[in-house]
């Protein structure tokens, strides 16, 4: 009769190699794959929001510029005599009654062919586009004789639409005025030959 050893170190071994691996593929079908696909997934859904935000924003932009090339070459306003200054500061002031965030910076006024052209950095926040089209409006139709330059908007990306959300805009503008014979033109870089 035979005597029954058992299992041996041998057949311990196996035993214990092949349940490693039977987990190890168990783990790396139902645990692994699914967790990749999740994550593969999140990376899209992430970059089509992106894409989607991207596109409104691009849109809306593309909304102002329209606005701007439609109105361009407008004859809206008085073309006062310099330096009308003071009440061209007071027409921006009006414009933004209610805007808390606001600076201007104005560049030397220059004159050419008898025109005194006085350019406006406006800086604003709002916080949606919709007051960023009534302002740029605003600006448009103003008392004086101006034109708009260009228009950069910046918000955060991530809630480029979202109520609440900071819109930050830079607009560039030119206002006109006019000299006669009895203009002081003190303080004006004269460009025109005529006039130097």
């Amino acid at each position: 009769m035979k005597k029954n050893k058992g299992l041996s170190l041998k057949d311990i071994i196996i035993v214990i190699l092949v349940f490693l691996f039977s987990g190890g593929i168990f783990y790396y079908y139902f645990g692994y794959r699914n967790f990749q696909s999740q994550v593969d997934k999140y990376k899209t859904d992430q970059l089509e929001s992106e894409i989607e935000i991207y596109e409104q924003q691009l849109a809306k932009m593309q909304e102002m510029q329209n606005y701007i090339d439609a109105h361009i070459n407008d004859d809206i306003g008085t073309i006062e005599l310099y330096n009308n200054l003071g009440n061209e500061i007071d027409e921006i002031d009006r414009i933004f009654d209610g805007i808390e965030e606001m600076t201007i910076t104005w560049a030397y006024p220059t004159l050419l062919d008898g025109t005194v052209r006085r350019q406006a950095t406006i800086v604003f926040i709002t916080y949606s586009y919709d007051d960023v089209l009534r302002l740029l409006d605003e600006l448009n139709n103003n008392r004086y004789r101006s034109v708009i330059l260009s228009v950069n908007t910046t918000a955060d990306k991530n809630k480029i639409l979202a109520d609440g959300n900071k819109i930050r805009t830079n607009v560039v503008m030119t206002f006109f005025e006019k000299v006669n014979s009895d203009t002081n033109l003190a303080g004006l870089r004269i460009l025109d030959e005529k006039k130097k």
